[in-house]
């Protein structure tokens, strides 16, 4: 943005407009977590103080309310922030922030980095959405983004995505996966699990986990179970809660799985029921980064994902224990589920696999694009 920023009071900023259940929420407590721990002043900058990951902050990282009901609002405060606190980098998450983080940052005149995270593919998320909002989003990707110093993709699908659609010149991007925090999956997974569907031992309990929106494609997944049903006898369980619940509710009436299928809603601690399940299976049309395959995988349980635009085939291709499908394929969706409930456990291939989307290997690939590079930690 204003190149050889100087003195600053906070090191390192990162803008995001809540701490609501999302994962680039959680991605961005994780790494403002890392990066205080390294050393780095960090200060996480919000729209509003609200949502559980708040509570996962470290004393270390200062946390500023803009207190603003919409992310949209924070132009002019965040723009006053930049222009008294001269952080040395700003890093923004999400479209609509990185939008907001784009013009503040014009606004406050301030010498600072400025550094967005797109986190989607924004093609596949914007032609979903035909709202003004999607379209303004759309054309910021296309003529706002060149203004920042970097824009980091959460996978390679996702830079492609970035570079072909909105013209994006590629010596712009660069290629930084999730941070997962391993470890704690698997404290968590070790907590009783003691929801209402395990009751019944012997019947297999098909996982999925996930907003219920159209990204998601949940709808694929009840099919799919609709042709498991009629071989094995089974459950499935998808913890998430979403615009799409009444949808997929009307679904499983009319494909006669009410009994069969459980919508519990969000799950502070889905971990447990990831640890216990025999398959899990991720139905998206598209994900930038689906941090919930890299935490399954930690956990050894067998895994049918669709191969959607994103970055599914970067985690999991070719890792045995682990099957793709095409996109919105229920014979195929369907065969591999079943093939996934006779697969033997713990698969270790997958497990192992998982450790390469560790928090240590994230937090040095952001140090680098951020320009805090460890001498600095």
């Amino acid at each position: 943005m204003i190149k050889d920023p100087v003195a600053p009071t906070s090191e390192l900023a990162i803008f995001l407009p809540s701490f609501e259940g999302g994962g680039a929420e959680r991605v961005a407590v994780i790494l403002a977590n890392a990066l205080a721990v390294r050393g780095h002043r960090v200060q996480l900058l919000v729209a509003s103080d609200k949502g559980p990951n708040r509570a996962a902050v470290l004393a270390a990282v200062s946390v500023l309310s803009f207190n603003r009901r919409h992310v949209r609002s924070c132009v002019v405060p965040l723009a006053r922030w930049l222009r008294s606190e001269r952080p040395y980098v700003l890093l923004s998450m999400m479209s609509h922030a990185n939008l907001v983080a784009i013009a503040a940052s014009c606004l406050s005149r301030s010498p600072h980095r400025l550094v967005l995270s797109e986190r989607t593919v924004a093609s596949r998320s914007i032609a979903n959405d035909r709202s003004l909002k999607g379209a303004i989003i759309a054309q910021g990707i296309r003529y706002a983004y060149g203004l920042a110093d970097a824009v980091v993709a959460v996978s390679a699908s996702v830079a492609r995505d970035l570079a072909q659609t909105y013209g994006l010149d590629e010596s712009l991007l660069r290629v930084v996966y999730n941070p997962v925090d391993i470890d704690r999956v698997r404290a968590q997974a070790a907590q009783e699990c003691d929801a209402p569907w395990w009751s019944a031992p012997h019947v297999p309990i098909i996982l999925s986990v996930g907003r219920l929106t159209p990204a998601k494609d949940h709808l694929t997944l009840l099919g799919a179970f609709a042709k498991v049903r009629q071989k094995v006898r089974a459950r499935l369980v998808i913890l998430g809660e979403g615009e799409l619940r009444v949808a997929l509710e009307g679904r499983c009436r009319a494909l006669g799985l009410q009994e069969d299928v459980l919508l519990p809603g969000f799950a502070t601690n889905p971990y447990a029921a990831m640890a216990r399940a025999h398959c899990f299976v991720l139905s998206s049309a598209w994900d930038g980064f689906p941090n919930v395959l890299v935490e399954v995988a930690a956990l050894g349980t067998p895994i049918v994902a669709t191969d959607c635009p994103g970055g599914t085939r970067e985690i999991l291709g070719g890792v045995e224990g682990a099957e793709l499908v095409p996109v919105g394929d229920v014979h195929a969706m369907s065969e591999a589920i079943k093939g996934a409930l006779h697969r033997s456990r713990p698969v270790v291939a997958l497990a192992r696999r998982a450790e390469f989307f560790s928090v240590a290997n994230a937090v040095a690939a952001y140090e680098d694009v951020l320009g805090v590079g460890r001498e600095r930690g």
